[in-house]
């Protein structure tokens, strides 16, 4: 009897161990002759300033009731990477759609997805009518 609950408990624990999939994936936009920057995302973001002279993001994805093999097919794809769309002076970020999509993983069932995203803007941009703006130095 006592078997088999440890072999319950190891059962249930692994499910719950092996049931999500976790990647953290970063990506870098330069800022040369950008003067206001536009954030155009549906995920959860949170927004930090750095010293640096690029953007830098930091998604952090978790994955359920799928596989390694097809999340990793989804990052080869591209499924998590953001749009940039460079105008005079102006950077908006936003979603590729992709993710609005839904999966069907192993069985039949759907996979859900969680998407964290922290952005790293510089220092010398000011938010200011909802877009970042570069502020001048005098």
């Amino acid at each position: 009897m006592r078997n088999l609950l440890l072999l319950g408990f190891f059962l249930f624990f692994s499910s719950v161990v092996f049931g999500q999939i976790e990647r953290s994936i970063f990506e870098a936009f330069d800022l040369t002759e950008i003067n206001k920057i536009q954030i155009n995302l549906s995920d959860s973001v949170k927004i930090e300033y750095w010293p640096g002279d690029n953007i830098l993001v930091e998604s952090n994805i978790a994955f359920y009731n799928g596989t390694k093999n097809i999340f990793e097919k989804l990052i080869k794809k591209g499924r998590y990477k953001l749009v940039e769309d460079r105008t005079t002076q102006i950077l908006v970020l936003s979603d590729n759609g992709q993710t609005k999509q839904q999966i069907a993983g192993k069985n039949g069932e759907i996979c859900d997805e969680t998407i964290e995203r922290t952005i790293y803007i510089p220092e010398d941009y000011a938010f200011s009518n909802g877009v970042y703006v570069k502020v001048d130095e005098e």
